[in-house]
């Protein structure tokens, strides 16, 4: 499977030009492993909303670029480690190798999947984990879109009236791993990492607080 790694550094901002253009593509023939993540603090208010629950709340990250599941860049994990504390959400990278593992083989000519973020899903029910994180960037976060696609056309279920329709240069959804359902959206034209992750966040604190 081809993967998209080797992303220029860039201090803690997230380049919102083409990905094609600040990386390279590179064929990688053993499993990917996606980066640890340490042990950064999660915003006090979302701890404290976490910490009654009886066992953490797992939260998968995952990037799509043009559509399609992207290994998180290194030069955005560290604004994602942030956000992790283990006596609240577990928030980690979805894993490249469970995610290759799980994809239905195709038959020589055979036609590939066209929707990518269940893929995604079940990855991270695969991994047992409750909800995963999904953003975008670019075009893949316009009005009405998510990826490469109509939002209706995902098979995700969401609100209408919610951020996950919004235009801007970033979208995160946090969305059920076993049923689909957006829970939570974010949509910004900030182009930068910090303020993306602080806005999750916040989101994360108030669509958990709800269920």
């Amino acid at each position: 499977a081809a993967i998209l790694t080797g992303f220029a550094n860039s201090a803690q901002a997230m380049d919102f030009t083409s990905l094609t253009e600040t990386g390279s593509v590179q064929m990688l023939h053993t499993p990917y492993l996606a980066p640890s993540f340490g042990g950064g603090m999660m915003p006090a208010s979302l701890t404290e909303t976490l910490a009654v629950k009886s066992t953490p709340v797992k939260i998968a990250i995952a990037r799509l670029h043009e559509g399609r599941f992207l290994p998180l860049p290194n030069q955005e994990a560290p604004d994602w480690a942030k956000l992790n504390n283990n006596d609240g959400a577990i928030f980690s990278p979805l894993s490249a190798s469970t995610h290759f593992d799980i994809l239905p083989e195709i038959a020589l000519n055979g036609v590939d999947s066209d929707n990518k973020i269940d893929e995604i899903r079940l990855t991270a029910a695969a991994e047992n984990q409750d909800y995963v994180l999904i953003y975008a960037v670019n075009d893949g976060a316009s009005w009405g879109r998510f990826g490469d696609r109509d939002l209706d056309a995902t098979g995700l279920s969401y609100d209408e009236a919610s951020e996950a329709v919004g235009d801007g240069d970033a979208k995160a959804l946090l969305i059920s791993a076993y049923s689909g359902e957006v829970v939570g959206a974010v949509t910004t034209f900030a182009p930068d990492m910090k303020t993306l992750t602080q806005l999750v966040a916040d989101m994360t604190e108030e669509a958990l607080a709800k269920v």
